[in-house]
């Protein structure tokens, strides 16, 4: 904010000089009004709301305004006179100029009682009329005196020219105040006219400007055109300033619920009226109040002295020299020490190497002095901190139960402890331990897991399998768990859900067959069809002339293997999967696969096994039947026979069928194996003897994992080029012809066999093969007995 100002000193003016306030006024380079014989600046001439106002800044020289001690700050207003050592300033304030007149005090004595000299009437023609209040001021009028003698038969017309449109056009209005202003100015033009409270002037609008000590100005607009006679205003109190400090500094103020800072606060504006006050800093007990604010640009101080909430506790140990901690915090002292502690409760706590940590609780009130009695720490006992993989395992310290790793247990010195690490699926892990006072041991214990495996079979195919939680990438085949309990859940679209618990032990084999409701076979109401009989899937094959037999360079090769040229003609159906257990039982409800090594080899979608020639040639007459189709095997001389010529009732594949189907079938070179590439098998491409076998079977296919220890269920790997599963694998498949070491060369078109013999001969590898020898698709077995390794698939003639 600026101001121009006038210093008069000594009887001469200086020139007005444009200042920002704040202006210093007393001695030094810093004063820019100098009174003689200060040497310091005592106060300070400024500006707040449109108000000039003066504060000490000096407790050495005292300061009187208008005959008053200043022990604070005051308004300044024309006519003020402030009495600094042996000098008087006069002060005259108008809107644009303030004069300060700096006299000796007699000089300003004899000066009241003689008739003012021409430079003091001079001085008050500039002045405003502050001291005169309330009058009226138009601040359009104002104009140099200089100006007005040269102007004046100009100004003189204008006046009598102001007068007529006062008389003939001016109307009467009232304007009341509360409460009543110091001083009341118009702004507009023409001017207005006044008398007290009454006022003349032309139908225009006028911007009234009221001011009063203690009051915020009051600026409104009147509006004379609208006819409007009256006008009401209300003075708004200015608030008070007050500054509030604290003993020590630093402390949060609150005045009313609103935070207003921390310790010190200077000039802070407050409403008048009475006030809750709290000021609060840490360490001290918290000072409220009810504090009365003067307002009306009062200024106010308040003072609060703050008194500790803390006492002095003395702590003392034996041995000495402990880390003293005060509710876990470390106070930075140690045993004996006076420490300072808040009120309230509190733990303290003795922390020293090689002893035992002790604590006691203290409740503390302000000023006390508290004295604890010695403390005497115990020697501390060892320290055995347990770590395990997997973690989480539970900890026994001499059979007594402590938590589970990682765990932190404390032992009693120069004692051997039985230490018990135990996790469920792992080998129990036990060791004696001895430490010394204070000693700090790490024992980390890797606990062996054990595992048992879960056989799973399971219907229907688009089962989801679930154990402990997670889903699984199959819902068959050999799972190795770890040895403890397990939570299997199944679940399929529109079937019940099963959920079971299943307890493994250490190397236990267990089989699980999981069925989410009997699927009813189909019923079938057509002639020749029994009752709830289901025709197998088969695929139609339409041969030709291929090459059967391996080349004598072939590794694993045997001798029965003679490659020889043979020709099918006949189109032919053949079954894509193995005759499973439930489909025999079809036939002969009674039979049962038995089990191996403890599991299963019965389930219902496992390929039965356990039967002879004859019994699979029975099943394939009983499907015929089903059919309406001629059988397709005769009774002759006590055995089943082919009949000749051969009929298109069900049979078992002649060994060319099959080995077309394994072979050839879909494919530009003969395959050796069931899978792609090279012995061993790279990926899960059948049942054979896998991993899961280790234990069971003398010979297995090491590092490969089909998960099927046993039988698996049909169907369960990638079928082959032909569209058949289980080509290679699961189980050796009877075929329709008699064994002969040397095949007759003269049968070489849709050839069925010798015409007799002793053994049947067998195709394909089972579940129990391993080697080179017995995985190759040229591989040709024989036998004449039933076995756990050896079933079946169908197939019959086109036409």
């Amino acid at each position: 904010m600026t101001r121009f100002i006038e210093i008069i000193s000594k009887g001469h003016a200086q020139p007005p000089r444009k200042m920002t306030l704040p202006i210093k006024i007393g001695g030094g380079r810093e004063a820019s009004v100098v009174i003689p014989g200060i040497n310091q600046c005592v106060c300070i001439l400024g500006e707040r709301d449109g108000h000039l106002y003066l504060e000490p800044v000096s407790e050495s020289v005292q300061i009187f305004h208008n005959k008053k001690k200043v022990d604070s700050w005051v308004w300044i207003k024309s006519g003020d006179t402030v009495q600094v050592g042996d000098y008087i300033l006069t002060f005259s304030v108008s809107p644009d100029l303030v004069t300060i007149n700096i006299q000796k005090a007699s000089d300003y004595l004899k000066g009241a009682l003689s008739p003012p000299n021409q430079l003091h009437q001079n001085a008050q023609t500039r002045e405003t009329g502050y001291n005169q209040l309330p009058r009226v001021e138009n601040s359009s009028s104002q104009s140099g005196s200089g100006a007005l003698r040269r102007l004046a038969i100009p100004l003189g017309l204008g006046t009598l020219i102001l007068i007529a449109a006062l008389v003939l056009w001016a109307r009467g209005f009232e304007v009341r105040i509360t409460p009543a202003p110091d001083t009341l100015e118009f702004k507009g033009f023409p001017p207005v006219v006044g008398f007290g409270k009454h006022f003349i002037a032309l139908p225009f609008s006028y911007e009234i400007v009221a001011r009063k000590e203690g009051y915020s100005p009051l600026k409104e607009t009147v509006d004379l055109s609208t006819g409007e006679t009256l006008f009401t205003f209300r003075m708004t109190p200015l608030p008070g300033f007050v500054d509030f400090d604290s003993k020590p500094q630093g402390a949060q103020v609150t005045l009313d619920d609103t935070a207003l800072g921390k310790t010190p606060i200077k000039n802070h504006e407050i409403m008048a009226g009475n006030h809750t006050c709290l000021v609060a800093l840490e360490g001290f007990v918290p000072v409220k109040r009810q504090i009365h604010i003067k307002g009306f640009g009062t200024h106010q101080r308040f003072t609060f002295d703050l008194v500790s909430a803390s006492a002095n506790v003395t702590v003392t140990s034996a041995p000495r020299g402990a880390k003293i901690l005060v509710d876990e915090r470390d106070s930075g002292a140690k045993t004996p020490s006076k420490v300072l502690i808040p009120k309230g409760s509190h733990v303290v706590s003795l922390v020293k190497e090689g002893y035992e940590k002790t604590s006691v609780r203290v409740k503390v009130e302000p000023g006390q002095k508290i004295v604890l009695p010695e403390i005497k720490l115990s020697k501390a006992r060892p320290v055995l901190r347990i770590k395990s993989v997997p973690p989480g395992a539970k900890v026994s310290v001499d059979s007594v139960y402590k938590g589970k790793t990682p765990l932190e247990v404390r032992i009693l010195p120069g004692k051997k402890h039985l230490i018990s690490v135990s996790a469920p699926g792992h080998k129990g892990f036990t060791k004696r331990i001895s430490l010394g006072a204070g000693e700090k041991r790490e024992l980390k214990v890797r606990l062996k897991p054990q595992f048992g495996t879960l056989f799973i079979t399971s219907d229907p195919e688009n089962l989801e399998l679930y154990i402990d939680g997670k889903r699984q990438e199959r819902n068959f085949g050999a799972f190795v768990l770890l040895a403890t309990s397990h939570t299997i859940e199944a679940r399929a679209p529109g079937k019940p859900s099963m959920k079971t618990q299943v307890k493994l032990y250490p190397g236990q084999k267990k089989n699980l067959d999981i069925r989410l409701g009997q699927q009813p076979l189909k019923q079938n109401n057509s002639s020749g069809l029994g009752k709830g009989y289901r025709p197998p899937r088969v695929v139609l094959i339409r041969p030709r002339a291929f090459m059967m037999g391996s080349s004598r360079r072939e590794q694993g090769r045997r001798s029965n293997e003679i490659q020889r040229r043979v020709i099918l003609e006949r189109p032919f159906l053949i079954g894509t999967r193995e005759v499973t257990n439930r489909q025999f039982r079809r036939f002969r409800p009674g039979h049962s696969s038995g089990r191996f090594a403890g599991m299963s080899l019965d389930g219902d979608l496992q390929p039965v096994v356990r039967i002879s020639w004859e019994d699979a040639a029975r099943y394939c007459n009983w499907l015929s039947k089903q059919e309406g189709l001629p059988p397709f095997y005769v009774e002759k001389n006590g055995r089943l026979v082919p009949s000749r010529p051969a009929n298109t009732g069900y049979r078992l594949p002649t060994e060319a069928e099959w080995a077309f189907v394994a072979r050839v079938m879909g494919r530009r070179t003969p395959a050796r194996y069931p899978w792609n590439g090279p012995y061993p098998p790279r990926t899960k491409s059948g049942n054979y003897a896998d991993e899961s076998a280790r234990g069971i079977l003398p010979a297995i296919i090491k590092g490969y994992q089909d998960s099927f220890a046993v039988t698996a269920p049909v169907g369960k790997f990638p079928k082959n080029p032909a569209g058949l599963y289980d080509i290679g694998g699961n189980v050796s498949e009877w075929c329709n012809d008699y064994y002969s070491p040397i095949p007759v060369a003269s049968h070489t078109l849709d050839p069925l066999g010798p015409p007799s013999g002793t053994h049947h001969v067998v195709r394909g590898s089972s579940w129990r093969d391993a080697s080179i020898t017995e995985l190759r698709l040229a591989y040709r077995g024989y036998s004449r007995k039933a076995e756990d390794y050896i079933g079946f698939r169908v197939a019959r003639y086109a036409r």
